[in-house]
């Protein structure tokens, strides 16, 4: 997470959670770490970010099974989201995180 050092408040101004895409084995795992994390009341009413990262090894899941593996701790509770998927060795979907992260900043209600 991140906390804007202008504020009084240590409350975190968003929260970034990266998943391993291509780690079938631990991806249900994964989910139940993110799920806790949502539970804290520290996270509630930020923006979250959820990254599936390593998209460029195969087998990886695809944006559509990553976002079945969420749907039950994304649907329990009303959070703001966004999920892209990248992949930090090629550098693929970065631009699109860069501009969906600023868009958000910049919007954000």
């Amino acid at each position: 997470h991140w906390i804007n050092q202008n504020t009084l408040e240590k409350k975190p101004d968003g929260l970034f959670y990266l998943f391993d895409v291509s780690d079938y084995g631990l991806i249900e795992k994964s989910v139940e770490e993110f799920s806790k994390i949502l539970d804290n009341q520290y996270y509630k009413d930020v923006p979250v970010f959820i990254l599936g990262n390593k998209i460029d090894k195969k087998p990886s899941l695809s944006i559509g099974d990553f976002q079945n593996y969420l749907k039950s701790c994304l649907l329990e509770r009303k959070i703001k989201y966004d999920i892209l998927m990248i992949s930090s060795l090629y550098k693929t979907g970065l631009n699109e995180f860069v501009l969906c992260l600023r868009k958000r900043l910049l919007n954000w209600e």
